[in-house]
């Protein structure tokens, strides 16, 4: 993951919120500023869950960003 977000020297709130969103969590919309995922970053998180056997949602990743409505 280091080199997908390469010149990033926080933790990266964001990309750990998609991946909680995919093993079935929530957590809420973050405070601004967050940092982004993009849809290659999302979709190495989704292979690193599935690799492991764990259970993935089959929701497509771009619900990810409307998941928490005002």
């Amino acid at each position: 993951m280091l080199t997908t977000v390469c010149g990033m020297n926080t933790v990266h709130r964001m990309a750990w919120k998609h991946q909680a969103w995919l093993s079935g969590y929530n957590g809420g919309p973050l405070r601004m500023p967050t940092g982004r995922v993009h849809h290659d970053q999302m979709s190495m998180l989704r292979q690193a869950l599935v690799s492991t056997g764990l259970p993935v949602t089959e929701d497509y990743d771009e619900m990810f960003f409307g998941r928490n409505p005002r």
